[in-house]
């Protein structure tokens, strides 16, 4: 149950942290967390909740599934990680929407039974590289910083100072 648990308390923190927002569309990927537990209801925190599902034979998520995740409408995917030979599959189609059409997409990845055999990657481990960090806020000037790396297990932390100076758009982060 800590497992189920954790992925509520990880919505209620985002949309408490303002990240996710009452209305927000999500999509689950996969069925079920370990040892046969269900995702916790996330309507119970205002979300939309869309799943898509592997393929039993394979692992692998249909092309219309994937495709579904390149609406800018969605804002976080929640990553039941598979366990065998299906999570390398799964992983690799899921990052390149992450590293194509949707940089700004929240992802949130079950990694806590992760298969460590011959040909697995942790979702998180094919993510690292280098990226730009931008930061918008109404009535601050926009903060770029290129070339911010992003490496496996290691922290990373940007300290930023807004200076009051030309509007950004509403809704920037």
């Amino acid at each position: 149950a800590g497992n189920g648990a954790a992925w509520g308390y990880a919505a209620q923190s985002m949309v408490v942290n303002r990240l996710l927002s009452s209305g927000d569309r999500v999509v689950v990927a996969g069925d079920r967390l370990s040892d046969g537990l269900k995702l916790p209801n996330l309507g119970v925190y205002g979300l939309q909740t869309m799943h898509i599902r592997p393929e039993p034979s394979d692992g692998a998520f249909p092309a219309a599934e994937i495709a579904k995740l390149a609406d800018p409408e969605i804002k976080a995917l929640f990553v039941i990680s598979p366990a065998g030979r299906a999570r390398a599959a799964c992983t690799e189609q899921l990052a390149g929407i992450v590293r194509g059409d949707r940089p700004d997409l929240f992802v949130l990845a079950d990694e806590s039974y992760a298969t460590l055999g011959d040909g697995t990657r942790s979702f998180a481990a094919v993510l690292p590289g280098t990226y730009t960090l931008t930061v918008k806020a109404h009535g601050f000037s926009t903060y770029q910083r290129p070339g911010l790396r992003l490496r496996v297990s290691l922290p990373a932390s940007v300290n930023v100072a807004l200076q009051v100076g030309q509007v950004s758009p509403p809704g920037g982060v």
